[in-house]
């Protein structure tokens, strides 16, 4: 531990963020320089700057070149400088004739063997200069101010021109590919038919003749472009140099200067930008470099490293769209994993053998006569997980018919299809299904179903739809395989979400409820088929129909009473009934509100059967008045008779069997108005819904408070901030806390505690109350499950609760003891 908190420490400053960004542009701004300076990119820099000067629009001539032979050279000069003209320069192969007066001549120099200076290796009598054409690759667009030689500099033909020494001898000429000087042929000048003064301010450069100057050159990479003699490629630099529209390349430490801070300004974007802008940001800012720089090309006469820009940018796009689909592809891992941890049961079976009882069970209710649930080892060998009915193998033990045979690699062939099994048994009813996918170990379902039965048509149908089903679940609980791609993995989840969706849709149109669910904006979000059915009868339709307006229809309430009611729910939370009873198409209904989750859900349930038993308990109630009326008559008159001294013994005899035949008349009666008056609250709503079961404990302990003031307990309540959604029923869930606080509190003493937790679990919320002095366990237990005569006990309304915690998924337990008072803890399921 001590060796790696060190090597954290050592490489802290490298964790730094801004550190950390600036890293990797810097080192690629340097071996990008490097690379520029070993002249690889060079090709691509002379491409973009034929580009640019292909814009610049050409000047006029201030440089002639003449071909005449070498002999005439001083004949050509005298005459060129009666002609006017500014200068005149050789570029003749006879560099050791003299030099004609008023002439420069250009000699080629040798570089010294001794080091890195330039010499000329003749010297002729007037006034030379250097005369060089530097190499370049395929193109030559550079020439040279001046060479380092041994005495100092030594001044090229171009150089002759500018005044002074220039720090950056090595330029390149920014002209067009089109803007060739003009040539003149020696014999013309010679033989006069140039007028005087005609070259006036032209310097006029003297070459061989075309078919003594065979090498040529290429100015432009740019298609047409000329090729050029010597000379000719001299009177381009001259111009250029005279028009001022040389370029200076930025090479060395300054480039490596320039492209680590255009490295880092990319590296910010694609480091900084949201992950989505990196890539056309670093290509932007590149873009938008190469543009600048080669508009500096025409305006400042700058040549900067565009290809290392161009080289820069794309690296660190890559890098930036590398690092966008590495994320993507996390995202695409995490949605997966995240999906399919959602389409996973939360109380999934993890035992192989427990599932197959799960399934053997459900496969009874198919139908199926005989039933064999087979897993298969890795070895090939089959185990018998659960079975019923009659063995299918004549030795009358499943084990007899586990040998692997060709049906079972058909059953592999489409898992969750059944097919007839032949080699399966003696029987020729068999059948075998698979049930998971393949790259498993095999799981096998093999059944018989009744061959003489008018319901096999029908068996076999649920048969199927259960190995199906069962493929279905096993293959979505399956978890993913590390090796298995994102896209496939989201590919698989998305699949099970949408069978998901198809499933709760199938079931939300399968309530016998009206159901209809408005997200936060009023807008209908889905609505199940009795719904439908129930705004057709309205005379609504679902597109356009708002929360307030559905409760004015279904509900009957006012249009201000409804926004009242529904703003409530929308700014508190719960559920309310809206108004009575309504009718639509000539029968009765009620409508429940509940906020769920910021959404609305209207429930509507047709009470038109429930208002026709009412009727009918009405007409029976006043039945029974009428014969209890009649009894109690005859009780009266039968006790005046009996209680006669005047009539017989035989007589009061008589009447006294009336009263006890009355009597009993009277308690069957009473009895069986017990179903009339008992509540009907946890037996006739049995629904779950989403709700929050802080508030249920809130308002529970609201309406317990005074109770608990006046018996002088203190009760300490302890809740998280947040808590999730669980399922129950609000009204009897309300019910049910107040009962458990009320069997507490009336058995608590002034100055006790009373201490309710709520408390959050992995797949459960619980709520726990603990305090009271307690009863004796046994009679505890009685008062539980005794009957209660009075129906607002809070003992009877916990013995309804407890036999509706199943249909929501929960459970209640309870203890009690003498002296260490009750404890109740509610655990609900969560959604």
């Amino acid at each position: 531990m001590e060796r790696a908190a060190g090597g954290e420490k050592g490489w802290g400053p490298l964790r730094h963020p801004f550190l950390s960004l600036a890293l990797f542009p810097v080192l690629l701004g340097l071996t990008v320089a490097a690379i520029g300076e070993l002249g690889l990119l060079r090709v691509g820099n002379g491409f973009l700057f034929d580009l640019a000067v292909a814009r610049v629009s050409p000047e006029k001539p201030q440089v002639l070149v003449v071909r005449a032979e070498p002999e005439d050279a001083a004949r050509i000069t005298e005459r060129l400088r009666g002609l006017g003209a500014d200068g005149v320069m050789l570029v003749l192969p006879d560099a050791s004739a003299p030099v004609p007066e008023g002439a420069v001549a250009g000699v080629q120099p040798d570089q010294h063997p001794r080091g890195e200076v330039w010499v000329l290796p003749a010297k002729p009598i007037g006034r030379v200069a250097a005369e060089i054409v530097p190499p370049g690759q395929r193109t030559t667009r550079r020439f040279l101010l001046w060479l380092l030689g041994e005495d100092g500099p030594i001044p090229t033909l171009e150089g002759i021109v500018t005044t002074g020494i220039s720090s950056h001898p090595e330029r390149l000429a920014g002209l067009p590919p089109g803007e060739i000087m003009p040539v003149l042929e020696g014999a013309q000048v010679l033989a006069g038919h140039l007028p005087p003064g005609s070259l006036t301010g032209l310097i006029v450069v003297v070459g061989p003749p075309a078919f003594q100057d065979a090498e040529r050159y290429r100015v432009s990479t740019l298609p047409g472009a000329p090729m050029v003699s010597a000379a000719e490629f001299h009177a381009r630099a001259l111009q250029s140099v005279l028009t001022e529209r040389t370029v200076i390349a930025i090479r060395g430490l300054p480039s490596a200067v320039l492209l680590v801070l255009f490295a880092l300004l990319a590296g910010a974007i694609g480091g900084l930008a949201p992950l989505r802008r990196q890539v056309p940001g670093i290509v932007l800012a590149g873009a938008l470099a190469v543009a600048g720089g080669m508009a500096l090309i025409g305006t400042a006469g700058l040549l900067l490293p565009l290809v290392e820009i161009i080289l820069i940018a794309l690296v660190l796009a890559l890098r930036a769209a590398f690092r966008k689909q590495a994320a993507i592809r996390r995202k695409l891992l995490l949605l997966g994993d995240r999906s399919a941890a959602q389409l996973r049961s939360p109380h999934r079976i993890p035992d192989e053998e427990r599932w197959a009882e799960f399934f053997s069970a459900a496969a009874r209710l198919t139908g199926v006569e005989n039933s064999l649930v087979l897993s298969e080892s890795a070895e090939g060998a089959f185990h018998p997980l659960a079975v019923f009915g009659a063995p299918l193998h004549e030795s009358g033990s499943p084990e007899g018919s586990l040998a692997r045979s060709r049906d079972f690699d058909r059953a592999d062939a489409v898992p969750g299809a059944p097919v007839i099994a032949s080699g399966i048994g003696s029987r020729g009813d068999v059948q075998v299904v698979r049930l998971n996918s393949r790259g498993e170990a095999g799981l096998y379902w093999v059944f018989t179903t009744p061959q003489a039965s008018a319901e096999r048509d029908h068996v076999q149908a649920a048969a199927g739809r259960l190995a199906r089903h069962a493929l279905e679940r096993l293959d979505r609980a399956r978890p993913h395989a590390d090796w298995q791609e994102p896209e496939d993995r989201l590919d698989r989840a998305l699949s099970g979400i949408i069978t998901r969706n198809h499933e709760v849709a199938r079931a939300f149109a399968g309530l016998q409820a009206a159901i209809i669910l408005f997200d936060p904006a009023g807008v209908p979000l889905q609505a199940n088929e009795s719904m439908e059915r129930l705004l057709q009868k309205a005379g609504l339709s679902l597109s356009r129909t708002t929360p307030v307006d559905f409760a004015v229809a279904a509900a009957g309430l006012e249009m201000e009473d409804a926004r009242r009611t529904l703003g409530y729910l929308v700014r508190h939370g719960g559920q309310a009934r809206l108004g009575t009873r309504t009718q639509i198409g000539g029968r009765h209904y009620t409508v429940r509100a509940a906020r769920i989750e910021g959404d609305l859900l209207f429930e509507v349930n047709d009470v038109t059967e429930l208002e026709r038993l009412t009727r009918i308990e009405a007409e029976l109630a006043g039945e029974i008045d009428a014969k209890l009326r009649n009894d109690l008559e005859a009780i009266t008159l039968a006790t005046r008779l009996a209680a006669d001294e005047r009539f017989a013994p035989e007589r009061r005899t008589r009447a006294l069997q009336m009263i006890a035949q009355a009597a009993q008349r009277a308690g069957g009666t009473l009895r069986s108005l017990d179903h009339l008056v008992e509540s009907s609250l946890f037996e006739n709503e049995t629904r779950a819904y989403p709700l929050n079961p802080r508030s249920a404990l809130d308002r529970a302990l609201a309406r317990i408070g005074p109770d608990a003031e006046r018996a002088g307990a203190h009760v300490r309540v302890h809740q998280p901030e947040l808590v999730s959604l669980v399922l129950a029923e609000p009204d009897q869930l309300d019910c049910l806390i107040e009962a458990m606080l009320q069997i507490i509190v009336s058995d608590s003493s002034r100055g006790s505690e009373i201490a309710v937790d709520l408390i959050e679990r992995k797949e459960s919320s619980e709520i726990a109350m603990q305090g009271g002095f307690g009863l004796p366990a046994a009679r505890f237990a009685d008062s539980l499950h005794a009957p209660q005569q009075d129906h607002r006990s809070p003992f009877r309304i916990l013995q309804r609760a407890m036999r509706q915690l199943p249909a929501w998924g929960a459970e209640l337990t309870a203890q009690s003891d003498v002296g260490q008072g009750y404890r109740f803890v509610l655990r609900l399921r969560k959604t």
